[in-house]
């Protein structure tokens, strides 16, 4: 009976910690990778960097975060979208995800240390390889909407949205089965034995 439990304890592990997957997977990452599949590659060129103030830390820890900066900066690009007629003008952003925290900046710093020094540094970084005037560089814009979102890599696209719910999948599907029979083994073993008693 033991064994029975032991495997049936297992079995329910394994299907409780797919489910979890699934659901924090499937909200995190799938969703940023069928947006950023939308997406189409062109040339950006810099036309423009502007300092707009100082970023907080909003991210990677307890709220004491919120005292640690860094520069803020913002990059204006100039792209030719897919149609080939106008020349379009907008920020770059580094990545999609910078748009849900509100893009007041082009760049924010990952991780963010409590140190302002190493954040500032990995903004100048970050500004010298991609953020000087005249420099053109592969980007990616949104045809899909009138907003002109620009950026610069694509983090995921729909393979990292297929991978963030195929891998929980396939963990959660055999674990179904294999949870009911190893309960119903659980049960009838247990009541043998209470038979037996």
């Amino acid at each position: 009976m033991c064994d029975h439990a032991v495997k049936f304890g297992v079995c329910l592990g394994i299907f409780e910690a797919a489910i979890l997957a699934l659901v924090i997977m499937g909200a995190t990452f799938a969703p940023v990778g069928l947006k950023e599949d939308t997406f189409l590659e062109t040339t950006c060129t810099v036309t423009e960097i502007g300092v707009s103030g100082v970023g907080q830390c909003f991210w990677n820890g307890p709220p004491d975060y919120l005292n640690f900066t860094y520069t803020c900066f913002d990059i204006t690009v100039e792209y030719t979208p897919g149609n080939g007629r106008n020349k379009s003008r907008n920020q770059l952003l580094d990545y999609i995800s910078i748009l849900k925290f509100g893009p007041e900046c082009s760049y924010y710093p990952e991780p963010c240390y409590q140190n302002n020094t190493i954040n500032d540094q990995m903004v100048d970084d970050y500004l010298e390889e991609w953020g000087s005037v005249g420099r053109q560089h592969p980007c990616f814009y949104n045809p899909v909407t009138s907003t002109g979102e620009v950026v610069r890599t694509i983090r995921y696209g729909k393979w990292g949205a297929f991978h963030s719910l195929f891998w929980p999948c396939l963990a959660l599907v055999p674990s179904i089965p294999a949870t009911y029979y190893t309960w119903k083994k659980y049960i009838v073993d247990h009541r043998l034995k209470k038979k037996g008693q």
